[in-house]
């Protein structure tokens, strides 16, 4: 809202022109013209909520609905002080089912824990996100030695986990990628499983091993560990199936370099490794929750 600081519905005449927007997001920008208007909720309308008509996107859907800790995303409007969402698998059938998104308090969840949100780097865009410390990666119980100074955020920005749901896959940077193929790789009998190249497909620069035809087949548990007592590990059914035996971890060797001079978070936890999740973003005690659950049945 660079054009119109002060523009409210509340004051007369402080949206005598015509205001525009400007938000960047990740790799995605979307700007256009700001509005005010009413959001009808179950129950309860939201008056003066501030909307953006976008007439350019780089990167972005036709809409977006954002999350994040700007003063403009949809929980700051609505004073929320918790939120959740359970998303369903992207294994689609023909079953009309939706995930579930949560505005507000979703009562007493059993069984779920938490780790606490860090404080962030100061400047845009990395204010908005959601940081959180990975304590340890491991495979199949074993640890992963990976830099320990690029778990933590930096104060411009470099290093550090932020849970996404708008990324897909989770980008991993190839100082720590490479050492968990690497781990993940060790322990597959070479017998059984393959490593294949899959880089000319859309699936891009991911690790995907062919499982020769085994149905028996099962890979070595990836579990992530946060400070306190969050943890999410990986089942088989968040797995890539990229066909004719190949399966795919849902991690891409990359990184998004999104502020001054490349930096940008370490690791990024995408929805394909957040789906069949319950997660829980509790505001006000600065925490976030996991629970493995069954979000189809939900």
């Amino acid at each position: 809202m660079a054009s119109c600081p002060n523009c409210t519905l509340s004051l007369p005449g402080s949206c005598d022109k015509r205001c525009f927007y400007d938000q960047a997001y990740g790799s995605g920008k979307t700007s256009g013209k700001a509005l005010f208007e009413n959001l009808n909720l179950p129950g309860e309308v939201v008056r003066e909520f501030f909307i953006g008509c976008s007439l350019n996107t780089v990167g972005f859907a036709q809409g977006i609905a954002g999350f994040g800790r700007m003063p403009m995303s949809l929980p700051s409007q609505l004073a929320l002080t918790k939120f959740s969402y359970c998303l369903v698998t992207h294994k689609f059938d023909d079953t009309a089912k939706s995930s579930k998104l949560i505005l507000g308090d979703s009562g007493d969840v059993q069984g779920i824990t938490y780790t606490p949100l860090l404080n962030n780097p100061p400047m845009i865009p990395f204010n908005q996100y959601y940081y959180v410390h990975i304590d340890q990666i491991t495979i199949g119980g074993k640890i992963v030695d990976v830099p320990s100074n690029l778990l933590l955020p930096d104060n411009i920005g470099n290093g550090g986990t932020i849970v996404d749901s708008g990324s897909t896959f989770t980008f991993i940077v190839s100082t720590v990628f490479d050492p968990i193929a690497t781990a993940f790789m060790n322990q597959i009998p070479p017998d059984k499983m393959n490593r294949v190249s899959l880089n000319q497909t859309s699936l891009g620069n991911v690790l995907c091993v062919n499982v020769m035809g085994d149905p028996t087949f099962s890979f070595p548990e990836i579990i992530f560990k946060f400070k306190g007592d969050g943890q999410m590990d990986l089942p088989m059914a968040n797995y890539l199936d990229a066909g004719q035996d190949n399966f795919c971890l849902p991690f891409a060797n990359s990184t998004m370099q999104i502020g001054p001079g490349g930096s940008g978070p370490a690791i990024i936890i995408g929805n394909y490794q957040q789906q069949n999740f319950h997660i829980e973003y509790d505001l006000e005690n600065e925490r976030l929750g996991f629970k493995r659950q069954n979000c189809q049945g939900t």
